[in-house]
């Protein structure tokens, strides 16, 4: 049975995030860290690198990108290190049968997993295991260990993050001019791409100047986009809508913050193109009300909290833990 690409990344997603990998097949070449009996392999590490290396490459070269990947490998390393404190501190609980995870718990979060990724196909799931090379009980340890950390999680810092009305109200009343709707923009775009080549390129500009000049003159945008525009948006007549100017890169930004209701711009270059917008209609900045900006105060006061209770528990249990890191980065 041939696999779902998808279906096998978000395994393999679900893998990494549990941090399991099976010692007798991969290369080990090192310990990276030991926290109390437990050793976190440097090829435990490596796996969580990999899955950000191409990213990464996408952006960075040369000694940047060595330095990115020993930045990713350090924070995965940190990463790895407390959920194996996380899951000492469980064990350290779980004694207390009221606190045990139950394993039909388990198994109905597996079960959910297959139908939902798999519609019901365990075959399938089997053979996707299979590729990860990985059995059907490690999988299930996988998730256990996801929902036990979730767990914990909840108990020891979710349940006792709070925002009171007042401490939102004292937030909006000494940064009310931090709270504004942004401003907006009915846009509509069009875009031909650059091509491959020097000739293709100048092909490119040329009918993009063309197009340009026919909508100033008057022509239906519309109409033109459905023609001629390569964006995603072209079957309906490159209309995104209302977005938010600051959404859009830095080149189409400045060009669509200075158009006017009803006006076309000039034609705009980027990496990948050539692009004209219209600005159907403008919506300017306008500060936020108390009762607006309320959601969005209160997310940023319990993101905080949140954050700081994370971080002394954390602290908590690396005192009362034996942890030492090893200086054996492959990067």
């Amino acid at each position: 049975m041939a696999l779902n690409g998808m279906k096998r990344g978000l395994i393999t997603i679900l893998i990494l995030l549990a941090c399991v990998a099976r010692a007798a097949d991969v290369f080990v070449d090192g310990v990276a860290a030991q926290v109390n009996d437990k050793s976190i392999l440097v090829s435990d590490v490596m796996a969580f690198v990999d899955a950000q290396r191409e990213k990464l490459k996408d952006q960075y070269s040369g000694e940047d990108l060595r330095k990115e990947l020993r930045k990713t490998y350090s924070e995965a390393l940190d990463v790895l290190i407390e959920r194996e404190l996380i899951l000492n501190a469980y064990q350290a609980t779980s004694k207390d049968q009221e606190k045990k995870i139950p394993e039909q718990f388990v198994s109905d979060r597996i079960e959910s997993i297959i139908q939902d990724m798999f519609k019901g196909d365990r075959a399938e799931v089997t053979a996707a295991l299979e590729k990860d090379g990985m059995t059907f009980e490690e999988w299930r340890n996988v998730i256990k260990n996801q929902i036990i950390v979730a767990s914990m999680r909840r108990a020891n810092v979710d349940q006792s993050v709070k925002a009171s009305p007042q401490a939102i109200r004292d937030v909006y009343d000494k940064n009310m001019a931090k709270y504004k709707m942004p401003a907006k923009i009915k846009l509509r775009l069009i875009m031909l791409k650059k091509g491959e080549t020097a000739g293709d390129m100048a092909v490119s500009e040329a009918e993009a100047e063309y197009v340009a000049d026919k909508l100033k003159a008057g022509g239906d945008f519309a109409e033109m986009a459905k023609k001629v525009s390569q964006d995603e948006k072209a079957g309906n007549g490159g209309d995104w809508g209302w977005i938010d100017v600051n959404i859009l890169r830095d080149e189409l930004a400045r060009g669509a913050s200075q158009l006017r209701s009803g006006q076309v711009s000039n034609v705009i270059e980027t990496d990948d193109g050539f692009y004209i917008l219209k600005c159907d209609e403008k919506g300017e900045e306008k500060p936020l009300s108390f009762e607006e900006a309320q959601p969005q105060i209160e997310r940023e006061l319990k993101q905080a909290q949140s954050k700081a209770l994370y971080d002394a528990w954390i602290l908590r249990l690396k005192k009362s833990a034996s942890i030492k890191m090893f200086d054996v980065c492959p990067l």
